[in-house]
């Protein structure tokens, strides 16, 4: 996202009623014909990682150490690079841009190994950019949660296994809605869960997680810490812009993780 995005206030909506438009501006419509397997989910999701795209997200909860409660995610990716690690894709560039209600703003753009991030706060004005290489730790985990496609399929990894679990239910349902077409869903569920329909407000762990045709996250409901209840997608572009992949201010030398 360029200079021109920033400020920019989120729209005044929520990631619940978002994500209740998208269902219900068409109605839910029951697919026919024979469902795909939590195995073939997960290879959709794994689809959604590669190729070119922007989407914008709307996202509520608790992301981590990040301030919320609610944010506006624009993620972007270019290049046909095939996935070993969803966040270090050799031949692609990725990017994400977070704006928070209260005003933090963070910047991430990754090429291969190597990153550039720029972050402000109300708490440290002024945009604070630098780039490094990115490691395989906690820290780099933690700030890269934001960008959505790889973060949900990192999680449905372990939400899918070759083998799944007695006490794992997983269903596979399809919809179809007027902003982006038929999308096909993974709902998990805990066996305490399914076994006492009525009592999910004691927050047994759960999630629907819903993908485009073309494998993009359209939403996802999670009762889980260290990341998100709520996202849905509103808006989905062929096409990533350059922008998305410019710093929004002048890159230092090197970079520490920004502050979450």
């Amino acid at each position: 996202m360029g200079p021109s995005a920033v400020g920019r206030k989120p729209a005044r909506l929520s990631a619940v009623a978002a994500l209740a438009c998208l269902v219900s501006s068409a109605g839910v419509a029951s697919a026919t014909g024979a469902l795909p397997s939590p195995a073939r989910v997960l290879a959709l999701a794994e689809r959604g990682l590669s190729g070119d795209f922007e989407a914008t997200y709307k996202v509520s909860g608790q992301l981590a150490i990040f301030p919320g409660p609610e944010w506006t995610v624009v993620v972007a990716h270019e290049g046909q690079a095939p996935v070993s690690d969803p966040f270090i894709t050799k031949g692609a560039v990725w990017s994400f841009f977070m704006h928070a209600v209260d005003g933090y703003q963070l910047q991430w753009i990754e090429n291969g190994q190597h990153f550039e991030d720029c972050w402000t706060m109300p708490t440290r004005p002024g945009w604070h950019c630098g780039q490094g290489t990115y490691q395989a730790s906690n820290g780099f985990s933690m700030a890269t949660l934001p960008y959505i496609p790889a973060t949900v399929f990192t999680g449905l990894q372990q939400v899918v296994p070759a083998e799944p679990p007695a006490s794992q239910h997983l269903t596979v349902s399809q919809r179809d809605t007027s902003a982006f077409g038929r999308l096909t869903c993974l709902t998990s569920v805990s066996a305490a869960a399914a076994d006492l329909p009525g009592r999910t407000t004691t927050r047994h762990p759960f999630s629907t997680t819903c993908f485009t045709a073309r494998g993009l996250v359209a939403s996802q409901h999670q009762w889980a810490e260290g990341t998100w209840d709520n996202l849905v997608l509103v808006q989905a572009r062929p096409q990533a812009q350059a922008s998305n992949f410019r710093p929004v201010s002048a890159i230092g030398r090197s970079s520490t993780l920004p502050p979450l």
